[in-house]
């Protein structure tokens, strides 16, 4: 996983419990649901956190922004 040291320092900062809840909590317009992110590469910037990764059950592109 690639990741800034600006987003590894944010991450790092989420409780654990709050972690696995995000994780497990992405839209896939592929799947057409919820699903889990398989995380690929991890930045911040002005909307905040950003995750984008694989959906774990179409290996389709996914992404999840944590605002903050």
């Amino acid at each position: 996983m690639k990741a800034t040291k600006s987003a590894e320092d944010a991450w790092e900062k989420i409780p654990s419990e709050v972690k696995m809840k995000l994780l497990n909590n992405v839209y896939c317009v592929r799947c057409k649901k919820t699903v889990n992110i398989n995380i690929v590469e991890m930045t911040k910037d002005k909307s905040g956190l950003v995750l984008n990764g694989t959906c774990m059950t179409c290996h389709g592109l996914v992404t999840r922004v944590i605002e903050g």
